[in-house]
């Protein structure tokens, strides 16, 4: 039950998840340039759990790290296509990945 963790509703939890997956952002960020190497991450961990949308780059990750990530295409999931276009959009560099099924 939420509740036993203190939590009410669902928006705290996604906003916890917010907070955490930005840190996490950050703090990598900052690792990855002090030692001049990219990062790289699955969509679905690039995605705002309160939007549905990407995390602006610039915004959660230093400028001179480049982020690269995985999305892959596929009819059957159900997902609109417009996923690895927002990515792009919001600063990261796309490496598709076709699942075949």
């Amino acid at each position: 039950m939420l509740t036993q963790l203190g939590k009410t509703n669902i928006d705290d939890q996604k906003e916890k998840v917010r907070e955490i997956k930005v840190a996490m952002f950050r703090r990598l960020g900052a690792l990855a340039e002090s030692v001049g190497l990219s990062l790289a991450f699955w969509e679905d961990g690039l995605i705002d759990s309160f939007t549905d949308e990407p995390f602006v780059k610039e915004e959660v990750f230093p400028p001179g790290v480049t982020v690269y990530t995985y999305v892959w295409f596929s009819k059957l999931d159900g997902r609109s296509d417009s996923r690895p276009y927002n990515l792009a959009n919001s600063g990261y560099k796309i490496n598709a990945a076709p699942l075949l099924i």
